[in-house]
């Protein structure tokens, strides 16, 4: 073993993560491609938070569609199914890592908005509980978006 003190001619490079382990699969003594040359280096943080913010649409959308299917069979609004079924289908796409869940979360967020305000009209007691916690979540989905677009752009096109 060589000791790296002691060898002038010895430098110290680290060795990326992905290539270590391709070398523990023993990957050097075989022909062709490591077996993770495509793994997905874009699942980071940024990965993370789109997956638990869509995760979280898709529990908000469910009882909005249960809930909404209830109250129209009572002869209510169709408001709550339309807007439960938008947020289910935009969680699921936002789970895909596709950025058309999170436009359609914004959809949804802009047909909220008028809804509220033709509701209560310009109230702001009375908005304020239809709109503050779907505008939080519209926050979150701009926050992640440039990251899911980030994601959907091939390395080889990204500008460097």
């Amino acid at each position: 073993m060589i000791n790296p003190k002691n060898n002038k001619n010895h430098v110290f490079r680290p060795v990326p993560f992905r290539t270590a382990l391709c070398a523990g699969f023993g990957h050097k003594f075989r022909k062709g491609p490591c077996p993770l040359s495509n793994f997905s280096s874009h699942r980071g943080v940024g990965y993370v938070c789109t997956i638990v913010l869509a995760i979280i649409i898709i529990l908000l959308g469910l009882p909005l569609l249960i809930g909404g299917v209830d109250l129209a069979m009572l002869g209510g609004s169709l408001y709550y199914v339309i807007v439960g079924v938008l947020l289910v289908i935009a969680g699921a796409l936002m789970v895909m890592d596709k950025s058309s869940g999170a436009l359609l979360f914004l959809l949804a967020w802009v047909g909220t908005l008028v809804w509220a305000l033709w509701e209560v009209g310009l109230d702001g007691w009375a908005l304020l509980p239809r709109v503050f916690g779907p505008t939080l979540i519209a926050i979150a989905v701009l926050l992640v978006l440039p990251g899911m677009r980030r994601r959907a752009t091939p390395i080889s096109a990204r500008s460097v």
